[in-house]
């Protein structure tokens, strides 16, 4: 039987450090000044999901945001279901960290959740040491904001 504590859990990766990286962390501190019933879980994850683990494996859904590299224009929006998307090169684990993907195994192993996995990011244009996002991040996020809050709304009523 599957322990559900939480409807939808939003964790942002991402290392605040290290410029645009820090994007997970920034929508985190956005989202959370808002109020969301007890049944939404908002976390930074900063660089190490596996800390989360415990909570990744009692919710029913997970939204995931981070500075996504995949070639495209700085300030490009990505979503996608993780469960669908399927990377030809293999994250592997660190001796640090492990993987999002690595975690979300784990979680379905402890608790068979979380059912959704949904990604949400932002194409990057400087990943170099800083703590400032470039301009066309900060352009992009209240529009991602407004993806965000639109997932977490049709989630929660599933």
């Amino acid at each position: 039987m599957e322990k559900i504590n939480y409807k939808v859990t939003i964790i942002g990766l991402g290392n605040i450090l290290m410029s645009d990286d820090g994007l997970g962390a920034t929508v985190i501190k956005q989202l959370k000044q808002e109020t969301w019933s007890r049944e939404i879980l908002i976390v930074d994850c900063g660089t190490c999901p596996l800390v989360y683990l415990e909570q990744l494996s009692t919710s029913q859904h997970v939204i995931v945001i981070d500075a996504i590299k995949k070639g495209k224009p700085a300030g490009t929006i990505y979503h996608f279901n993780l469960a669908k998307h399927r990377s030809k090169n293999r994250l592997k684990r660190t001796t640090h960290n492990y993987s999002l993907p690595q975690v979300i195994a784990l979680a379905r192993e402890i608790n068979n959740l979380p059912h959704t996995v949904i990604y949400y990011g932002i194409e990057p244009a400087n990943l170099n040491l800083g703590t400032e996002l470039s301009h066309p991040l900060r352009q992009s996020i209240p529009k991602l904001i407004r993806l965000i809050k639109k997932q977490i709304n049709q989630l929660s009523k599933k």
